[in-house]
């Protein structure tokens, strides 16, 4: 059975992890756009080459960035459960 900690977690890194391509989809629309010039073939193509290079971030960095963010979460609310106790 999972601590509360271990599922604090994991929801936090999931969360991140879905905000994060959220954002890096929406930043990524937003340029193709701004720079196609209301040019809807240019504003595929260059969403398609930006895509060459957010996929990787999103499919390799952003894991990493939501497991640690992930683990910090935990780790504080160790701490916030610790403390309470010792005042107890």
């Amino acid at each position: 059975m999972k601590s509360s900690t271990e599922q604090l977690a994991q929801t936090v890194a999931a969360l991140v992890q879905f905000l994060g391509a959220v954002v890096a989809f929406i930043l990524l629309v937003g340029w193709a756009w701004s720079l196609a010039a209301g040019s809807a073939l240019g504003f595929v193509l260059l969403f398609l080459l930006g895509a060459l290079f957010v996929a990787p971030l999103v499919a390799w960095g952003l894991p990493a960035v939501s497991l640690a963010s992930g683990l910090v979460v935990a780790l504080i609310a160790r701490g916030v459960v610790a403390f309470k106790r010792s005042r107890a």
